[in-house]
């Protein structure tokens, strides 16, 4: 059965008929028109952004439009169907090629290994958001890097990076990935899952200090975690937003397991 709006939401903008290709199609495109830059990933962007007094209102809006929209275009025309994989919870993901160099993917493995080692059940990683809703194979490896339990009921969503993309382009992947939370919680077809049955979730970009350093992030911070909280609110839950660093000298291997314990634990922010 096709997903509604939650009481008090607004109801998303239609923007066609096409059943969209994936959750997040023209979700760039809607935020770029909405701040009135050309890219959202270029570091010119956010620069430039960093020079206004004011940061947009609105932009997590038009965000949850935009994916409402298309979530509620691929349920409708059942092309989709959940997978019971999506939003599960610790199922942590420890295995690494042996050809994978990303410097994100070998810090998000061996933060999830050194947890385990150390007894350690509040953290997991690679968990899914949207597999098969746009389709059978559609958005299979769409995931979010980091989750951590914070307390009954209240989860972490982390986007964590390393060498890549900027603090708006990371702060936009997670808030996407926070608006498919709010939308799944919608198909709940698993009512003992404890991350879609959470009452608060923290939108978390998470990286090494020198990621921020070139950028002014205040406005940009204030207004993303004022519009979310906002967001939340009209569907009930707690919703927050916020960057975090960690040093920069644990970017990158060589770590001991407490080292990356004490990264998890001791992130500052920004």
């Amino acid at each position: 059965m096709p997903g509604t709006i939650a009481a008090g939401a607004a109801a998303p903008t239609s923007f066609g008929t096409q059943s969209p290709a994936s959750l997040l199609e023209g979700v760039n495109a809607a935020i770029c028109q909405h701040l009135g830059i050309r890219h959202l990933g270029h570091k010119s962007a956010l620069l430039e952004i960093g020079q206004r007094n004011a940061f947009p209102a609105g932009t997590v809006d038009a965000t949850y439009s935009r994916i409402a929209s298309n979530w509620q275009l691929c349920r409708q025309a059942g092309i989709g169907s959940l997978s019971a994989a999506n939003w599960r919870w610790r199922v942590p993901q420890l295995a690494i090629a042996a050809h994978n160099t990303s410097p994100e993917v070998r810090l998000e493995r061996a933060l999830i290994v050194a947890s385990e080692r150390l007894g350690r059940s509040d953290w997991s990683n690679q968990v899914p958001v949207a597999s098969g809703v746009a389709g059978a194979q559609a958005e299979r490896r769409r995931a979010i890097d980091l989750v951590h339990q914070r307390g009954p009921g209240h989860f972490e969503l982390v986007e964590l990076k390393v060498a890549s993309d900027t603090p708006l382009y990371a702060a936009f992947e997670i808030i996407g990935y926070t608006c498919i939370w709010l939308l799944s919680r919608l198909d709940l077809s698993a009512p003992d899952n404890p991350l879609l049955t959470a009452q608060a979730i923290d939108a978390v970009v998470l990286a090494p200090t020198a990621f921020y350093a070139p950028y002014r992030l205040d406005a940009l911070r204030l207004q993303l975690h004022d519009d979310l909280q906002r967001l939340g609110h009209e569907h009930g839950v707690a919703l927050s937003f916020r960057f975090e660093a960690f040093p920069d000298h644990l970017a990158n291997p060589p770590w001991t397991d407490e080292q990356l314990a004490h990264l998890l634990d001791s992130r500052s922010a920004i």
